[in-house]
C-alpha cells in the first residue's frame, strides 16, 4: 500500500503540474471553453458527460456490472488486509474519493487541452504515423500525452513521471498476479 501511495503521488503530482501548465497555455477556463465552442457541434459533443443512448450506454449500465460481479481485484486484496471493519469503510471511501475526484481530472483536462496544443503535423513529425486502409498517413493520437509531457515538464519531472508510470504498471501487474 505504501509503494502504491508513493507511485500515485508521483504520477498524479506530475499530472497536476502538467494540467496547470496546459490549462494556462490554453487560457484557463475561458480560453478552453472558447476553443471547444469553436469546434461547433462537435465541440458541444466533446463537453457532454453522458454517452448517447445506444450500445455504449447499454455496456456501461448493464454489461460491465454483470461481467465484473464477484471478480477478484486489487481493491478486494487491499480491503482483506485491513484490521477492522471500520478500516474497511475508511479504505473504501478513501479509494473511491481518490479514484473519482482526485486522480482523473488532470488527465481529462489534459486531453481537452491537448486537442488545441498538439497539432496533427507535430504528431506526424515526432512519432511514426499510422497508415489508413486507403494509404493515407494519419497521426497516432495516443502519442499526444507523451508529446504534452515532453513540452510541459522539465527534464527531471519528466523522468519522475516516466518512473511513476513504470512502477505503477509493475505494481498493477503484481497485484493482479497475486490476487
Amino acid at each position: 500500500v505504501w509503494s502504491d501511495m508513493v507511485e500515485a503521488v508521483l504520477v498524479v503530482g506530475c499530472a497536476y503540474f502538467m494540467f496547470f501548465r496546459a490549462y494556462a497555455a490554453v487560457g484557463w477556463a475561458p480560453g478552453l471553453r472558447e476553443s471547444v465552442e469553436g469546434l461547433g457541434a462537435h465541440g458541444q459533443r466533446i463537453l457532454t458527460m453522458l454517452p448517447e443512448i445506444g450500445p455504449a450506454l447499454l455496456v456501461l449500465l448493464f454489461v460491465q456490472p454483470l461481467v465484473t460481479q464477484g471478480q477478484w481485484s486489487p481493491m478486494t486484496q487491499r480491503v482483506l488486509c485491513v484490521a477492522t471493519e471500520r478500516d474497511v469503510f475508511k479504505t473504501g471511501y478513501f479509494s473511491q474519493f481518490v479514484n473519482w475526484v482526485v486522480r482523473p481530472w488532470p488527465f481529462l483536462i489534459l486531453g481537452l487541452c491537448g486537442i488545441f496544443l498538439i497539432s496533427d503535423q507535430e504528431l506526424l513529425a515526432a512519432f511514426p504515423a499510422l497508415i489508413a486502409p486507403n494509404g493515407n498517413r494519419i497521426p497516432d493520437y495516443e502519442m499526444a500525452f507523451p508529446a504534452l509531457a515532453a513540452r510541459l515538464l522539465p527534464p527531471g519531472m519528466l523522468g519522475l513521471l516516466m518512473a511513476g508510470f513504470l512502477v505503477s504498471f509493475i505494481s498493477s501487474l503484481a497485484s493482479n498476479i497475486h490476487s
